[in-house]
């Protein structure tokens, strides 16, 4: 849960926001500096309210707190808490969907460049990966141009899938990935999430988290909607294992 006041010409956040498996983001004081921060200028806000700019998500956000066409500061700063507040509980309600989204763009991308996610210990189930290996390349060494082709030989698919199938119910994103890469340790990459910054921005969120391994990085981000469109998707590796 967060709090939102009006100081020193900005708006600021205090609180935590639990977002899914990507974990926790707090801000123990108010500040528009730590990992959550606050998009809002009031000057915009009272002027969609001055002109009753319905197309306006802050206009759409306060509007309900209205009273004789005026709105003051701390009541501005009240109505944008609890919009986000519910937002926060509607995630925890589709956390699935938060989760689609980041494996389904994560896993398009793998298979884009051909990334040997093999390399990182902590996300491999080794006995998985040289089971496979050995009944559909024998006992040899292994190149890793075969490796990669192999496992990735089906996952074309996945340019396929989207997350309209996901809200429909359609496709299980989770399910249908861990039966194309049975070698692939999903637990260890949620596990390894870390909140790194979330931001607010009228009726739109921003979320960035990491993932930490010995051999690499992973620096996922994306925006939401309150319908979980999702609208900015970012992702960077640093460790650039990539056969293709």
């Amino acid at each position: 849960m967060v709090e939102i006041i009006y100081k020193d010409n900005e708006f600021l956040v205090k609180g935590s926001f639990e977002f899914g498996f990507i974990g926790t983001y707090e801000n123990k004081d108010f500040t528009n500096d730590g990992e959550i921060s606050i998009f809002h200028s009031l000057e915009h806000i009272l002027e969609y309210v001055e002109n009753k700019d319905t197309s306006s998500d802050y206009y759409q956000i306060v509007k309900d707190y209205i009273v004789d066409d005026k709105i003051d500061i701390d009541t501005i700063s009240k109505a944008f808490a609890e919009y986000y507040n519910k937002m926060e509980i509607k995630i925890k309600e589709n956390e699935k969907l938060i989760k689609s989204d980041v494996l389904l763009k994560m896993f398009y991308f793998f298979n884009d460049v051909g990334y040997k996610f093999w390399k990182i210990k902590e996300l491999l189930i080794k006995d998985e990966f040289e089971k496979i290996l050995k009944a559909n390349l024998g006992e040899k060494k292994y190149k890793q141009s075969e490796i990669c082709d192999l496992i990735y030989k089906d996952a074309n698919i996945i340019s396929e899938w989207t997350m309209k199938d996901v809200k429909e119910g359609k496709l299980d994103v989770e399910k249908s990935l861990k039966q194309l890469f049975p070698m692939f340790n999903f637990e260890a990459l949620f596990n390894s999430a870390i909140p790194t910054y979330l931001g607010f921005n009228g009726k739109h969120i921003s979320f960035d988290f990491c993932n930490k391994f010995k051999n690499d990085k992973f620096y996922p981000y994306d925006k939401i909607d309150e319908d979980f469109n999702f609208l900015d998707w970012h992702f960077d590796c640093r460790g650039r294992f990539y056969s293709r």
